[in-house]
């Protein structure tokens, strides 16, 4: 990886309750292409599961142990436990829940836990609830912190050619 490249031992600690969403839960018998990745064992998803196998599978290839640390927890526990612990990332990327409010929510914890100039980002743009809230929170900060701490939003394609598209805030550097 990059990070074994540059010789930095790096952890990325991954905050998720791993239960699947909404989205997932309502749609899975009826939506083909959401039951062909869920999986239900005992009355709850196997998403950690899954998840785990996938970085099994990346330590083989090129992924370092050191780098990947899973914290099975809801995203504000996450940020309240990170918080609580004094821990302040300059880079945070945030798969939200894709629901309005509660991606507002989201983004409202860890872009306070960020360090000056840090970077919060995350995908799922293209679900008009995150760009909602993504955009709800920019110009609500904007609104209250311009002159001393604006945020810088950009909207971008994950890489060219794909139609991912990424949402990036950066916070000043005050």
């Amino acid at each position: 990886t990059v990070l074994d490249h540059l010789q930095i031992d790096v952890p990325i600690l991954c905050i998720d309750p791993f239960t699947g969403d909404t989205n997932m839960w309502t749609n899975y018998q009826t939506d083909t292409a959401v039951g062909k990745w869920v999986n239900i064992r005992d009355g709850r998803m196997t998403v950690f599961d899954q998840f785990m196998v996938n970085i099994q599978f990346a330590l083989t290839r090129t992924l370092s142990p050191h780098h990947i640390l899973p914290l099975q927890a809801t995203s504000t526990v996450g940020a309240r436990w990170l918080q609580a612990a004094g821990y302040t990332p300059d880079i945070i990327f945030l798969d939200s829940a894709h629901e309005e409010h509660e991606t507002f929510l989201e983004i409202s914890l860890y872009f306070d836990l960020l360090l000056p100039g840090g970077i919060l980002f995350g995908d799922d743009y293209g679900w008009p609830a995150v760009a909602r809230d993504v955009h709800r929170f920019a110009n609500e900060h904007n609104a209250a912190y311009s002159a001393d701490n604006p945020v810088d939003l950009k909207i971008v394609r994950a890489k060219e050619g794909v139609t991912n598209v990424l949402w990036i805030m950066r916070k000043a550097k005050t």
